[in-house]
């Protein structure tokens, strides 16, 4: 399996430039999970994922929602999945869609496949439902 960063550089290559607000502009530019969805479908997508499809495929092949991280640029005021952090970081920090891609690279979980434990903070631990509700288990 290629990392975040291998699918990101492949949507890269297929719309060259980096656009902010939007997914897609034209046919030459995508932000930083438009250029992840192209690199992991391998072609130029001409709709916006509108059901959200390849995205969930995305983040449920990658763990993005078992565990909660800080914004890199904001620190611990602004906690969220990986996977929510990625359209903040374009748009908001005008981060390259590369160097998001490295930083999703190191927020890949270290547990086996299928793990639905989320580590919220040091002392409390949760459980995620299929419905993604949390509720508070015995760590």
């Amino acid at each position: 399996m290629k990392k975040p960063s291998e699918y990101i550089k492949i949507g890269c290559e297929l719309r060259p430039f980096q656009v902010f607000g939007t997914m897609y502009q034209h046919s030459h530019s995508s932000c930083a999970a438009g250029a992840f969805i192209d690199g992991y479908s391998g072609e130029r997508r001409t709709d916006y994922d509108p059901l959200g499809i390849i995205w969930n495929q995305i983040v449920w092949q990658f763990q993005f929602r078992s565990r909660i991280v800080a914004c890199p640029e904001c620190g611990p005021d602004f906690p969220n999945f990986p996977d929510q952090l990625v359209s903040h970081l374009n748009d908001h920090h005008k981060w390259t869609r590369e160097r998001i891609g490295d930083w999703l690279d190191a927020q890949m979980p270290q547990d086996p496949v299928g793990s639905n434990k989320i580590q919220l903070d040091a002392t409390a631990s949760y459980s995620m439902s299929e419905e993604e509700d949390l509720e508070l288990v015995d760590a």
